[in-house]
């Protein structure tokens, strides 16, 4: 259960143009961690739900990630199972899904030391059961629920200043929602279906609400990177 698999490198059909050579931020939005930098692979999980939706989401994700801001992250997607041993060392670790799921007892106890260890989950409903299945192992995991972020959340103002929740690949506008570990939010997760208008394929989402979409995928990646930093200078 320890293997994985590389996408190709690049950006899918329905990407927006190359990553480049991660040269930095090109804007200066005006967020609060815009100089946040670090190089970093940041793996989807594999779970017992398909959680390969939405298939050049997550690249076409990472490419503008590395291509708007200072952190180089791996743009080749990498897909890892639920083992301690293999997402440590990663700031934050997508799932996604539309269908039913549950966590085996070994993934519930690696989610839990990962997120207390300073990584960040960051769950995605990609519109079906899986929304209702993680909120539920998210609470057998950490004991408490998910709480919606309030719209002056410094998520919001990451990177892009935010001044409206953007939409999903169907229009909805649904506040983010945590777990909050200490001064941070462990746990993200969005109810929006983000990854449909990253991936950018379906017939059905607007060309005008990808790139909001995308200052949004921008700012919980700099939002968890920045806080990762933070967790890994604190002397030990």
């Amino acid at each position: 259960m320890g293997g994985v698999s590389l996408a190709d490198a690049g950006i899918g059909p329905g990407g927006k143009g190359a990553g480049g050579e991660g040269g930095g931020a090109k804007e200066n939005p005006g967020g609060l961690y815009v100089d946040v930098s670090g190089t970093f692979d940041m793996p989807r999980a594999v779970a017992a739900t398909d959680f390969g939706s939405d298939p050049y989401s997550m690249q076409n994700l990472l490419t503008e990630v590395r291509k708007r801001t200072n952190i180089h992250v791996t743009v080749a997607e990498r897909q890892v199972q639920l083992a301690y041993g293999d997402i440590a060392n990663t700031p934050i670790l997508h799932i996604r899904g539309h269908r039913p799921f549950a966590f085996t007892p070994e993934q519930r106890d690696a989610i839990r030391k990962y997120v207390l260890n300073g990584g960040t989950v960051f769950g995605e409903d990609s519109h079906g059961p899986f929304g209702d299945c993680f909120r539920r192992e998210m609470k057998m995991i950490f004991g408490q629920d998910l709480h919606d972020l309030p719209s002056n959340h410094e998520l919001y103002k990451s990177y892009y200043v935010l001044k409206n929740i953007p939409a999903g690949d169907m229009g909805e506008k649904y506040p983010l929602s945590s777990i909050n570990i200490g001064n941070r939010a462990g746990v993200i997760f969005s109810r929006n279906d983000y990854g449909g208008c990253w991936d950018g394929t379906g017939g059905w989402v607007k060309p005008e609400a990808r790139e909001p979409a995308f200052q949004m995928g921008v700012n919980i990646y700099a939002y968890v990177v920045a806080h990762w930093t933070q967790d890994k200078a604190k002397p030990k």
